[in-house]
């Protein structure tokens, strides 16, 4: 680092947000993301990261100019400043100044940390023990050491707990250079990852009593709403939980109630949303019931009607042609009813059967698949699993062996390409041709 001044830094962010001081050394790091700037000031305000809680933001200023400090971080006992610029004059004082706002918000989520803290081992028990924490402006993130997972009704009465010590507006008592004998004696708890000198800094706020170098509310009435937000596994006996506070929790509650709102808005505002949203559901399940078996009643009419179309050609060929009004949900259907065995029309004891769906109404189909499907179990259980994919033609090409009759094996080929049934509306095919020449009973379905 170059050298300006010598001595340690000076910390006063527990007291001030604001403060005049010098650069006593810098240093510039050149990385992926460009220079950046390290600088040590002989008195601050900013929090070094640390205990879980993010780094102070904020600015060095100089008369009309200003430098942006954008983390703070410890280095070697250091209290390190990240700039992307250096200050006009590094040899001149200077004002630090942290971003308030910012800081009060990350403030308030580290106190509500050793609020829930508090209410866990309350209510779970006081095997619970903190193994890592984050502590951001924006959110506020536990692990602790847990057999289980915290059940919803567990999560509802700590949460209560944390709102009501929000409530009762209790006072911060700070208690610092504590002798670390005197401060276990008071009751309170080394935090997860930290280590402590002879003397520290004891954070008091009723009941919760803890050893913390972070930053806190002079209240605990300024947190505001308290939320958890979620609780998951982090590991064998670990369990996580996330909280929001203050604004953020405003914003979700806002936001919930704006949607309930607009749910009982929807349903001409019932006395009882959540039963008139429970009667909406009942009658969409026995509604999507009579759908179904409308459906398969219709499938089943078609699979009678179908085989008498088939028409014979000039070559004396049988053609159907068919277009069906059948959904995804229809086909799916029609696959339990007698549709398939009627689409199995034989060309010397080999089906031959060419499905074309159209862009929109076959969304969720493949042709290749409804050709499989449509003979049967026999097409299902007794071709072998044997596939060589290429291109041809710009088509796609699927070849599998057919065994039929005694022993004797035909290959039948399936493509699968894309065509257009006018100028327009784009459509898929799948073609089943056996290598054996055609001779009669052509089935061809349009869907």
């Amino acid at each position: 680092m170059g050298g300006l001044g010598k001595g340690e830094t000076a910390f006063i962010g527990y007291d001030e947000l604001i403060t005049e001081a010098r650069i006593l050394r810098y240093r510039k790091v050149s990385g992926k993301g460009g220079d950046q700037f390290q600088l040590v000031l002989d008195r601050t305000p900013f929090y070094a990261e640390g205990g879980g809680q993010v780094g102070d933001q904020g600015w060095l200023i100089q008369g009309a100019d200003q430098v942006e400090v954008i983390d703070t971080k410890r280095e070697n006992q250091l209290i390190v400043h990240f700039t992307k610029e250096l200050p006009k004059d590094v040899t001149k004082p200077m004002t630090a100044q942290v971003h308030s706002q910012r800081r009060g918000l990350t403030a308030r989520n580290h106190t509500a940390t050793h609020l829930l803290h508090h209410a866990l081992r309350k209510h779970l028990g006081t095997h619970v023990e903190q193994k890592g924490s984050l502590v951001a402006p924006d959110r506020l993130r536990f692990d602790i050491s847990h057999f289980a997972k915290v059940t919803p009704e567990e999560l509802a009465t700590i949460e209560r707990e944390v709102n009501a010590m929000v409530t009762d507006d209790i006072v911060f008592d700070d208690k610092r250079n504590v002798p670390i004998a005197e401060a276990k004696a008071m009751g309170a708890m080394a935090l997860f990852g930290e280590k402590y000198g002879d003397n520290v800094r004891v954070v008091k706020f009723g009941p919760s009593v803890e050893l913390c170098g972070g930053t806190h509310v002079p209240r605990t009435g300024v947190i505001g709403p308290f939320r958890i937000v979620s609780e998951s596994a982090l590991a064998a006996g670990i369990r996580r939980i996330e909280a929001i506070t203050s604004v953020e929790a405003e914003r979700m509650i806002n936001e919930k109630l704006a949607k309930l709102e607009a749910i009982e808005v929807l349903l001409k505002n019932p006395a009882d949303v959540v039963a008139a949203v429970q009667k909406l559901s009942e009658q969409n399940t026995a509604l999507t019931k009579e759908l179904e078996k409308a459906v398969k009643e219709k499938v089943k009419r078609l699979a009678s009607s179908i085989p008498a179309k088939a028409k014979a050609n000039a070559k004396g060929v049988k053609v159907l042609v068919e277009q069906l009004d059948l959904d995804q949900n229809g086909w799916r259907a029609g696959r339990a009813t007698a549709i398939r065995p009627s689409l199995r029309v034989p060309i010397d004891g080999k089906p031959l059967l060419a499905v074309k769906l159209g862009k929109k109404d076959g969304k969720g189909l493949k042709a290749v698949d409804i050709i499989i499907d449509a003979l049967g179990d026999q097409g299902r259980r007794r071709w072998p699993t044997r596939f060589r994919n290429g291109r041809r033609q710009g088509a796609e090409w699927h070849e599998r062996g057919a065994e039929e009759g005694g022993g004797n094996s035909e290959l039948i080929r399936c493509r699968s390409l894309v065509q257009a049934s006018d100028s327009s509306v784009p459509s898929r095919s799948a073609v089943s041709q056996p290598s054996a020449r055609l001779a009669e009973g052509t089935a061809l379905l349009n869907a």
